[in-house]
């Protein structure tokens, strides 16, 4: 909203007509505000805007100089200069000033900081046109080798392939005849406690379990 006021106070030294209608009905000349230092501007302003006659009145004025911001600075403004000086000096009193010794001091750990920043920059740099050539060579040798050996690595990942695709057979083969054995085995198990259960064995109990001895010792 400041910015705004510089800018309507431009734009009226330029000859804007729309710039000058706020100061107009003020009755404040736009050449003297611009003399003035932004306090004493803000302080004839909220004097003028006093002397308005409505609150719809100064809002109009206030949009006109200060743009889009204008209508809560009308807030501010219509209790006059002096209201205006209270808020300015009680923001000062929140506002913590530091004196010239810890400006001096916090510049100094700035430059402190900017020369730690830029040492570690060149130490970085260093260590990399160090390890550069070391590097460019490994990695030149490791293609080389790769270009030079490219039949042979081919071959070994080929034959690789084709020993994994028979162990993998094998193993699935493997899972396939003890999923096999597991099932016949459980199917066995079933008939045998459902002959029991259903009627008297005809032979003694034992003999059962003989035959299963019998069946795992094959």
């Amino acid at each position: 909203s400041l910015r705004k006021l510089n800018a309507t106070l431009g734009n009226a030294a330029i000859g804007k007509s729309e710039a000058t209608q706020g100061f107009a009905r003020l009755g404040l000349n736009f050449q003297n505000l611009l003399a003035m230092p932004m306090e004493a501007r803000l302080e004839a302003i909220a004097d003028a805007m006093q002397g308005l006659g409505s609150d719809t009145e100064r809002a109009w004025v206030a949009q006109r100089i200060f743009g889009e911001q204008g209508t809560r600075l009308n807030e501010v403004l219509k209790g006059g200069a002096g209201r205006l000086r209270e808020m300015m000096s009680a923001a000062r009193q929140r506002t913590y000033t530091m004196t010239p010794e810890e400006i001096a001091r916090a510049k100094a750990f700035t430059d402190v900081l900017a020369d730690t920043k830029q040492a570690f920059l060149s130490l970085r740099t260093s260590i990399g046109l160090g390890v550069m050539p070391a590097l460019a060579d490994t990695l030149t040798r490791i293609s080389d080798w790769v270009r030079a050996n490219s039949a042979n690595i081919t071959a070994f990942f080929t034959e690789f392939g084709k020993r994994a695709a028979g162990v993998f057979a094998g193993i699935f083969r493997t899972v396939s005849i003890v999923g096999t054995l597991i099932a016949a085995f459980v199917r066995w198990c079933d008939s045998l406690f459902s002959d029991c259960a259903a009627k008297p064995p005809p032979k003694p109990f034992h003999f059962r379990f003989q035959t299963l001895f019998a069946f795992f010792g094959r």
